[in-house]
């Protein structure tokens, strides 16, 4: 069962603020922060890559 299992402490939230979705941190770091890349961390490196180009100009 996930709610009290071992597998609890790996759950986080997307670190994207409009996203409701939780994951499961199975990387070997534990440093996944998007549901998936898809989704939601695509988005943040391509906003985030924008961000940058924009302020070099």
């Amino acid at each position: 069962m996930l709610v009290s299992g071992p597998l609890l402490v790996p759950v986080k939230e997307c670190a994207n603020p409009e996203c409701a979705l939780l994951l499961l941190d199975d990387s070997q770091a534990r440093r996944r922060r998007w549901c998936s890349m898809e989704r939601c961390g695509n988005l943040a490196k391509v906003a985030e890559y924008r961000s940058r180009t924009r302020n070099r100009s």
